[in-house]
């Protein structure tokens, strides 16, 4: 298949680019009088702007808990070793790190981080969907993966992961298409060691995977090709494998191997579910009454079924054409190795995706890949079919909906109805009336109840409870746990030994060291989770019910979720109290 122009492509220099910073310029590709450097800009502009505009809007439970860590991080604790982290070190390090140099202790440190993390990823998918495609395709694709580096996370890993993973395939093509340039493989390798800090499970160790597999592949499928296989593989595993084995050796070597496992590996930590057999829909709902609720479905459809089906769509349509094309002589490998590639780096981009079908797709994603191949499939439409327009107007209904119609959406409404939180790490954050006036309500009760510096625990997973309440968690080495208590709304594949075993090690710390309050989510306090918890069952049967929260408050469109909150303090000596409740 013809990749089109790549960026590497040689043009001739305007007479304005005079002196050495242009030229150095232009050395690594940067073409700012060009299409391609307009529309990068434009792309990369776009991105950032996306992003600054909720700079200071909503909040994340993901947010709050990786500030926990990160608090942990200043108070000399060694990530793993004292405290639970599920992904890789770098996010949390380099926030510490900010915090520690501005002199900041706020939400808005690691969103800016996170904002030129999606900026340069922005960047990269450019340049990567040019090797494939035209500037406006490359363009397009580039928009269109960017759509999902701003629709939830201000702090994350997940960042870091994406980044690295892409400019790692950016430089990998790099060194096939200019001449096999040797720096392109360090570069290459840099960059997913980057992966490998950010989240190493699936996404640091498949960028490592991926690129040596590309290598070797490169040879094997042409054989003139000329450059020296073993030189390459050292030159991209020295600047991936061996500092991502010095860091994670002395991570070992200070954990231990079964605490860095439990973390790294969700699937033993019990923080994700393990779906039975699934698909989602792969057509839209017919249209019924009442209307808003067909489009409240079609809008799920459009987010979440769409999204993951033209994921798998997308790959197999590749993989079926490069197939159909070397069984009918029409090529061999060697003449499709950089779609092969993709197809690759497709799977790996989006293998969380991917794998854990149940998810909802409004996680931080990218799709580089997936939208490359669907452009690619447009060109080759509007080339062979002449289905110009409705190509252009498919294309166009696309950037609008999963670009610019979410920021526009939840702009008005936010800039319409929000107010400051007020709150500590959170000061000039504004968020939904519900969200602020609730956690308002919650840190004002407990900072109004419990002496400052004693332990509160909240049954559930929401760091935010703790940081705005300045009250220390009775769990601070597992954010976690409660994640893995049988009451948790999303935890129910594991069996009820593994329940048991986290619940009892729950109910024997509140024992030992109990906290001023416990407070939990009322929802979570129906029969039938109280009949099957043994921490709830311990709760209400040793605990006086003090108050409910927020319980005449609702929570609005965009609020993310509820905040009605049960009350619990220790009943003391007696052991009774006639206030305790019948649930």
């Amino acid at each position: 298949m013809n990749a089109g122009e790549g960026p590497g492509a040689r043009i001739a220099r305007p007479s304005f680019f005079k002196g050495w910073s242009a030229r150095a310029l232009e050395k690594y590709g940067f073409k700012w009088a060009t299409p391609d450097g307009a529309l990068v800009f434009l792309v990369c502009l776009l991105m950032a702007l996306k992003r600054l505009l909720f700079l200071d809007y909503d909040l994340n439970y993901e947010e709050g808990k990786e500030i926990e860590c990160v608090l942990r991080i200043l108070d000399g604790k060694l990530i793993y070793r004292d405290f639970f982290w599920q992904y890789g070190p770098l996010s949390p390090y380099v926030i510490a790190l900010l915090f520690k140099v501005t002199g900041l202790s706020s939400v808005l440190v690691p969103r800016l981080m996170v904002t030129v993390v999606a900026v340069l990823t922005t960047f990269y998918s450019y340049r990567v969907a040019r090797f494939y495609l035209p500037p406006g395709w490359a363009f397009w694709a580039a928009l269109m993966s960017s759509s999902g580096l701003a629709a939830r996370e201000g702090t994350y890993g997940h960042g870091f992961a994406y980044l690295g993973m892409i400019a790692s395939f950016y430089h990998l093509i790099s060194f096939f298409k200019k001449e096999f340039d040797f720096r392109q493989l360090v570069y290459s390798g840099s960059f997913a060691f980057l992966a490998m800090l950010g989240k190493p499970v699936i996404f640091g160790a498949g960028a490592m995977m991926c690129g040596a597999g590309a290598i070797w592949l490169g040879r094997a499928v042409s054989p003139d090709r000329t450059f020296d296989t073993r030189r390459a593989l050292w030159c991209f595993l020295s600047a991936a494998l061996l500092p991502s084995l010095a860091v994670f050796g002395y991570l070992l070597a200070k954990s231990g191997f079964q605490v860095l496992s439990f973390s790294l590996f969700p699937m033993s930590s019990g923080t994700v579910q393990i779906n039975d057999f699934y698909l989602k829909k792969i057509f839209p709902p017919l249209p019924h009454l009442p209307l808003a609720s067909w489009i409240g479905e079609m809008n799920k459809y459009l987010v979440d079924d769409l999204r993951w089906w033209t994921i798998v769509l997308a790959f197999m349509g590749g993989a079926f054409y490069v197939a159909g094309k070397c069984r009918k002589g029409n090529g061999n490998l060697a003449d499709h190795f950089f779609l092969i590639l993709l197809l690759v780096y497709s799977l790996l981009v989006e293998s969380e995706t991917v794998i854990w079908v149940k998810r909802p797709i409004t996680f931080y994603i990218n799709m580089l890949a997936t939208y490359v191949l669907l452009a690619m499939f447009f060109k080759w439409a509007m080339d062979r079919f002449r289905m110009v327009n409705l190509v252009r107007a498919a294309a166009l209904s696309m950037c609008v909906f999963y670009f610019f119609y979410p920021p526009i959406r939840l702009g008005v409404y936010h800039w319409a109805h929000d107010e400051p939180l007020e709150l500590k790490y959170a000061e000039t954050v504004k968020a939904p009336p519900y969200t602020a006036r609730a956690y308002r309500t919650i840190a004002r009760y407990v900072q109004e109840k419990t002496p400052p510096g004693e332990p509160i625990l909240y049954a559930d997973y929401d760091g935010f409870i703790y940081l705005f309440s300045e009250r220390p968690t009775l769990f601070p080495e597992d954010f976690a746990i409660m994640v893995r208590a049988s009451f948790n709304r999303y935890n129910f594949r594991y069996p009820k030994p593994f329940f048991d075993s986290v619940e009892e090690k729950i109910v024997e710390r509140v024992e030992s060291r109990p906290p001023a309050l416990i407070l939990i989510p009322t929802r979570s306090l129906d029969k039938e989770s109280v009949a099957k918890s043994i921490f709830l069952r311990y709760l209400v049967e040793n605990w006086r019910r003090e108050a409910t929260l927020n319980g005449d408050m609702e929570p609005g469109p965009f609020d993310k979720g509820e905040l009605k909150v049960a009350v619990f303090k220790s009943k003391g000596p007696s052991g009774t109290d006639s206030k305790n409740e019948n649930f």
